[in-house]
Protein backbone atom coordinates (compact mmCIF):
# COMPACT_ATOMS: atom_id res chain seq x y z
CA UNK A 1 0.00 0.00 0.00
CA UNK A 2 1.38 3.44 -0.86
CA UNK A 3 2.41 5.81 1.95
CA UNK A 4 -0.02 8.43 0.72
CA UNK A 5 -2.87 8.58 -1.73
CA UNK A 6 -4.24 11.55 -3.61
CA UNK A 7 -8.03 11.64 -3.40
CA UNK A 8 -10.41 13.98 -5.08
CA UNK A 9 -12.45 16.08 -2.67
CA UNK A 10 -15.56 14.13 -3.73
CA UNK A 11 -13.92 10.75 -3.01
CA UNK A 12 -12.51 11.90 0.35
CA UNK A 13 -15.89 13.23 1.45
CA UNK A 14 -17.65 10.03 0.39
CA UNK A 15 -15.17 7.82 2.25
CA UNK A 16 -15.59 9.95 5.37
CA UNK A 17 -19.40 9.95 5.17
CA UNK A 18 -19.62 6.19 4.65
CA UNK A 19 -17.23 5.54 7.55
CA UNK A 20 -19.18 7.91 9.77
CA UNK A 21 -22.57 6.40 8.93
CA UNK A 22 -21.38 2.79 9.19
CA UNK A 23 -19.72 3.32 12.57
CA UNK A 24 -22.75 5.27 13.81
CA UNK A 25 -24.99 2.37 12.80
CA UNK A 26 -22.74 -0.07 14.65
CA UNK A 27 -22.95 2.06 17.80
CA UNK A 28 -26.72 2.62 17.61
CA UNK A 29 -28.12 -0.61 16.19
CA UNK A 30 -25.75 -3.57 16.18
CA UNK A 31 -25.00 -4.50 19.81
CA UNK A 32 -21.57 -5.47 18.46
CA UNK A 33 -18.61 -6.36 20.65
CA UNK A 34 -16.14 -5.38 17.93
CA UNK A 35 -15.96 -3.27 14.80
CA UNK A 36 -13.18 -3.37 12.22
CA UNK A 37 -12.53 -0.37 9.95
CA UNK A 38 -10.12 -0.80 7.04
CA UNK A 39 -9.05 1.65 4.38
CA UNK A 40 -7.05 0.45 1.38
CA UNK A 41 -5.78 2.22 -1.71
CA UNK A 42 -4.97 0.83 -5.11
CA UNK A 43 -3.58 2.68 -8.10
CA UNK A 44 -7.00 4.00 -9.16
CA UNK A 45 -9.39 3.17 -6.34
CA UNK A 46 -9.88 3.50 -2.62
CA UNK A 47 -11.85 0.99 -0.60
CA UNK A 48 -13.32 1.21 2.85
CA UNK A 49 -14.67 -1.74 4.80
CA UNK A 50 -16.51 -1.48 8.11
CA UNK A 51 -17.43 -4.85 9.62
CA UNK A 52 -18.97 -5.74 12.97
CA UNK A 53 -19.96 -8.85 14.89
CA UNK A 54 -23.36 -7.52 15.92
CA UNK A 55 -26.92 -8.72 15.52
CA UNK A 56 -27.17 -7.97 11.80
CA UNK A 57 -30.31 -7.03 9.90
CA UNK A 58 -32.31 -7.87 6.78
CA UNK A 59 -30.58 -6.04 3.91
CA UNK A 60 -33.42 -6.90 1.52
CA UNK A 61 -35.79 -4.96 3.76
CA UNK A 62 -33.74 -1.75 3.53
CA UNK A 63 -35.51 -0.35 0.50
CA UNK A 64 -38.96 -1.01 1.91
CA UNK A 65 -38.39 0.47 5.37
CA UNK A 66 -36.53 3.76 5.27
CA UNK A 67 -37.88 4.50 8.73
CA UNK A 68 -35.99 1.45 10.00
CA UNK A 69 -32.91 3.51 10.78
CA UNK A 70 -30.75 2.70 7.76
CA UNK A 71 -31.85 5.36 5.27
CA UNK A 72 -28.37 6.89 5.45
CA UNK A 73 -26.86 3.77 3.91
CA UNK A 74 -29.34 3.92 1.03
CA UNK A 75 -28.48 7.54 0.33
CA UNK A 76 -24.76 6.78 0.47
CA UNK A 77 -25.19 3.85 -1.92
CA UNK A 78 -26.71 6.28 -4.42
CA UNK A 79 -23.87 8.78 -3.87
CA UNK A 80 -21.30 6.03 -4.42
CA UNK A 81 -22.92 5.08 -7.74
CA UNK A 82 -23.01 8.72 -8.81
CA UNK A 83 -19.28 8.97 -8.04
CA UNK A 84 -18.56 5.93 -10.22
CA UNK A 85 -18.15 3.56 -7.30
CA UNK A 86 -20.18 1.05 -5.36
CA UNK A 87 -21.39 0.49 -1.83
CA UNK A 88 -22.18 -3.08 -0.80
CA UNK A 89 -24.03 -3.93 2.39
CA UNK A 90 -23.88 -7.52 3.60
CA UNK A 91 -25.63 -8.53 6.78
CA UNK A 92 -27.09 -11.67 8.32
CA UNK A 93 -29.17 -11.91 11.48
CA UNK A 94 -26.86 -13.00 14.29
CA UNK A 95 -23.71 -12.73 12.18
CA UNK A 96 -23.00 -9.03 11.91
CA UNK A 97 -22.77 -6.53 9.10
CA UNK A 98 -20.15 -5.58 6.51
CA UNK A 99 -20.27 -2.29 4.59
CA UNK A 100 -17.81 -2.05 1.70
CA UNK A 101 -17.20 1.08 -0.38
CA UNK A 102 -15.15 1.07 -3.56
CA UNK A 103 -14.63 4.47 -5.20
CA UNK A 104 -12.32 5.94 -7.84
CA UNK A 105 -9.50 7.89 -6.19
CA UNK A 106 -9.74 10.81 -8.59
Amino acid sequence: MPDSVELSDEAAELVFRVAQEAVRNVAEHSAAATVDVRLAAGPDTVSLTVADDGIGFDVAGLAGTPAGGHVGLLLLRDLARTAGGSLEIDSTHGRGTRVHLEVPAT
